[in-house]
């Protein structure tokens, strides 16, 4: 392989792992319309294994995640939608037909409203296929569905100034983009995402969530991706930052090593535990950033907490006016 050249991105892994972990999220970022019409106190279903059977895999497929969610539509009592989301990573002509395709195969089968929804991040400004048409003497089928094309769909400004983690994920996939496949420009970037990322002030599992789709969508040779988790520690970044990219390259090796259950169930424990000192760390960061100074009484109070105390503490500082509140 060319050393200046990165290897090739893991977008599928990315973008399915974060629209999972933040699905809220990801549809008041890109579709409001649709987030304002769900209710999220109803239980939301992910339902991987009966897409799968309705649609198998295609070794021609270009697109990069395709997901089947079940939730309630508010103010319509106990009707389920279904929403299919499709995430397509480059220009396919067959694109407008496939999603039509989904739709009547989902309706049929579920006998309940279904809407299509398509984010595109190509880099081909020009692909835009929302519509497919079908007309034959005189009956018509016109297919819309719902799509965002990511190039345009806002400014990087925009992007910078935006709070939600999806407006984050957006930019990370937009400078992949415009850095393509050079591996040390790609190093530059990934390092400049990570500072954007720990900037920013989420909350530990939303920091997990966009780092991994980070590691993911930014892969880096594995000399330049030890440079960049070394400029993380040089600039005393939390642990749990970097966990990612060292926790999936050791299961891998793991793995295809065919390590031993004891060794590995000592690593998971390791893992967990650089976890959760990872969030103290980083609540601390937080707190530190949103109130001053950290007294001793704090950062104790803190590091005590395990990591569930942690989850909700990092969670409440979002809303809390003072440091008693994060506590309370």
């Amino acid at each position: 392989m060319d050393d200046n050249r990165s290897p090739p991105t893991e977008a599928d892994g990315g973008w399915k792992q974060i629209v999972e972990d933040l699905f809220p999220e990801f549809l008041r970022f890109y579709f409001p319309q649709v987030y304002r019409a769900i209710d999220f106190s109803q239980t939301v279903e992910f339902l991987e294994q009966e897409l799968h059977k309705l649609f198998p895999a295609s070794k021609s497929s270009r697109r990069i995640v395709d997901k089947l969610v079940q939730v309630t539509w508010k103010g319509r009592g106990p009707t389920l939608l279904l929403i299919h989301i499709e995430i397509q990573g480059q220009p396919d002509p067959k694109f407008p037909k496939r999603m039509f395709t989904y739709y009547y195969r989902l309706f049929d089968r579920y006998d309940k409203p279904v809407t299509s929804l398509a984010l595109l991040v190509d880099a081909d400004p020009a692909f835009r296929p929302s519509r497919w048409t079908q007309e034959t003497l005189g009956t018509r089928l016109v297919f819309d569905c719902s799509l965002v094309k990511l190039l345009d769909y806002k400014t990087e400004r925009e992007l910078r100034e935006d709070s939600s983690p999806f407006a984050l994920a957006s930019l990370i996939q937009w400078k992949k983009l415009q850095v393509g496949s050079h591996a040390g420009r790609l190093l530059a970037t990934k390092v400049e995402m990570a500072r954007a990322l720990f900037r920013r002030g989420y909350a530990s599992q939303q920091v997990r969530s966009l780092f991994r789709f980070l590691d993911y969508i930014m892969k880096l040779p594995p000399e330049l991706e030890r440079q960049f988790e070394q400029t993380l520690v040089q600039e005393d970044q939390t642990t749990m930052t970097y966990l990612s990219s060292i926790e999936r390259r050791a299961l891998e090796r793991g793995f295809k090593k065919g390590i031993e259950k004891g060794i590995e169930k000592g690593i998971e424990k390791g893992i967990e535990k650089g976890i959760e000192k990872g969030g103290a760390e980083m609540l601390l960061w937080q707190i530190g950033r949103k109130f001053g100074e950290v007294t001793e009484e704090i950062r104790r109070r803190v590091y005590d907490g395990n990591s569930e105390q942690i989850r909700q503490w990092g969670e409440r500082i979002l809303t809390a006016k003072t440091v008693d509140e994060i506590f309370a």
